[in-house]
């Protein structure tokens, strides 16, 4: 459960937290946004499992090691696309805190950035155990207030979401299709992959083949919950352009108070959650770095400090901060769509391609790949005096 709990909380912030991806992707084509979600759903089981399990048999917990045992010495490309991803990931989240939070709260916008990434230096700071504490109460926090809004919107106007998907309306877009709808999908699945890379460093507890292939379906499952139920929140309003049309359509269809607050503070946690999974996940790849290196400095070295893990945190958030100018809806619309081809094709495609001959012949040119651990090198050598 805990590698589905940090996916969901890495993914479920920014964009998505706000509604904005949910109408980017699916809620735009109405009835035909099931498709959308049928499509989107069953592509993050399918590699959610398959970069789980290939994480476990070959023990590769970070994305330096999982891309090297994927695409050899073309890994670097992954990573300056994951860190570009990570940072535009982590701008959207600063767009859309540093405004909700003035919106909401009434609190400034800077300060609310201040706020926002002095809790991520401070989760990092304190390291692995208080990152998997703070996302599984964060996620049952959130899961709380986003079913409350939910249930709100949808006692309120569920009728309205009802009557569009029984008259099969596709009134927001133009020339409307199954296959506009599926391709939407497949851009999103694209992108919302990354979030599987924040938790490899979780991989290293699963001790079998089911343990993996059911976390990594459990993964899209705990995103499809929120997803489902964002998409006929917003459906009770389609085609209204004053929510289809928002920044963040969350805020157009909250009217009360106290749920709107409740909102505030989910956002708060969520956005902080989404940086601390992506940061982490980098400072891991260059702890991990630090440890296996014999260059001078770093060989009397035992990986990062508390203090410089949280010093290169800030200085991730500082660029993102600063790219989040851009604005949430330009970020959504036009910057994701070309990440998510370059990130399908340095992953999904050597995934199923390279990572599932693999799996399915473990002992492939095994001198040939880097990154398996001497345990594991040393279970085959049994396993071959065995056979």
């Amino acid at each position: 459960m805990v590698p589905a709990i940090v996916f969901q909380s890495v993914s479920i912030g920014g964009g998505f937290s706000t509604g904005r991806e949910v109408v980017e992707y699916v809620a735009q084509y109405g009835a035909l946004g099931i498709a959308s979600i049928l499509t989107y759903v069953t592509v993050l089981s399918i590699c959610g499992a398959l970069v789980y399990e290939f994480s476990r048999q070959f023990d590769l917990y970070d994305y330096k090691s999982l891309m090297k045992n994927l695409i050899w010495h073309g890994w670097p490309i992954f990573e300056a696309i994951y860190v570009i991803l990570a940072v535009v990931i982590i701008a959207v989240v600063a767009s859309a805190g540093g405004n909700l939070m003035n919106q909401i709260l009434g609190v400034p916008v800077f300060t609310a950035n201040v706020l926002l990434i002095g809790f991520i230096f401070f989760v990092l700071y304190f390291g692995r155990e208080a990152i998997e504490r703070f996302s599984v109460y964060g996620t049952t926090f959130i899961y709380a207030v986003y079913l409350t809004m939910f249930g709100y919107v949808l006692v309120n106007n569920g009728g309205q979401a009802l009557e569009v998907l029984q008259r099969g309306s596709t009134a927001y877009v133009d020339d409307p299709n199954v296959t506009a709808a599926i391709k939407s999908a497949l851009i999103y699945a694209g992108y919302s992959l990354i979030g599987f890379i924040p938790p490899l460093f979780l991989i290293d507890r699963m001790e079998s083949r089911s343990e993996a292939i059911i976390s990594g379906v459990l993964s899209a499952v705990m995103l499809a919950i929120p997803l489902v139920l964002s998409y006929l929140s917003i459906l009770a309003y389609y085609p209204d352009d004053n929510v289809m049309g928002a920044s963040v359509p969350w805020l157009a269809m909250l009217d009360t108070p106290v749920v709107v607050v409740l909102y505030g503070l989910a956002i708060g946690w969520t956005l902080t959650e989404t940086g601390v999974g992506f940061v982490h996940s980098i400072t891991e790849r260059i702890d991990e770095n630090i440890k296996k290196s014999d260059y001078r400095f770093f060989a009397a070295r035992d990986g990062l400090s508390p203090l410089e893990r949280g010093t290169m945190g800030l200085l991730i958030l500082l660029s993102a901060m600063l790219l989040s100018q851009i604005g949430i809806i330009s970020l959504v619309s036009e910057v994701y769509p070309i990440l998510a081809v370059l990130f399908t094709t340095v992953l999904v495609i050597p995934l199923l391609t390279v990572g599932l001959y693999r799996l399915l012949n473990p002992s492939w040119k095994r001198e040939f790949w880097p990154g398996r651990s001497t345990d594991t090198q040393r279970r085959g050598a049994d396993m071959e005096q065995v056979e």
